[in-house]
């Protein structure tokens, strides 16, 4: 049997909410995604922000995630989050369970 969940959650403070209109193609509160002819030089300037590459993503789109525990959020706002960097929000959990035969040995591991 195997049991999984999908990634984390983090806390995390807004920065400012950003009022793109329809330059975001996907708006969340740990990312952006907008399309490659949109520059993001801007609020990559403003925000603590980094550029992804977006490995393992389609690479018509620009990724900008908020650093560390920051969100694109109302400034000062307390929120719980996930969708960023932070080790918590990319693990997936993944436990595999099985069976152990009557002859198998317990000091195996």
């Amino acid at each position: 049997m195997f049991i999984t969940s999908d990634h984390g959650n983090i806390g995390a403070v807004g920065q400012g909410s950003l009022q793109e209109g329809l330059a975001v193609e996907s708006a969340g509160e740990r990312v952006r995604i907008y399309s490659k002819d949109i520059n993001c030089d801007e609020i990559l300037s403003k925000l603590n922000t980094l550029q992804w590459s977006g490995a393992g993503l389609p690479q018509k789109y620009n990724y900008i995630i908020c650093e560390k525990n920051w969100a694109f959020s109302k400034e000062g706002m307390k929120t719980v989050s996930h969708g960023g960097l932070a080790l918590e929000e990319v693990i997936v959990p993944f436990i595999h369970i099985r069976k152990r035969d009557s002859d198998e040995r317990l000091d195996r591991f």
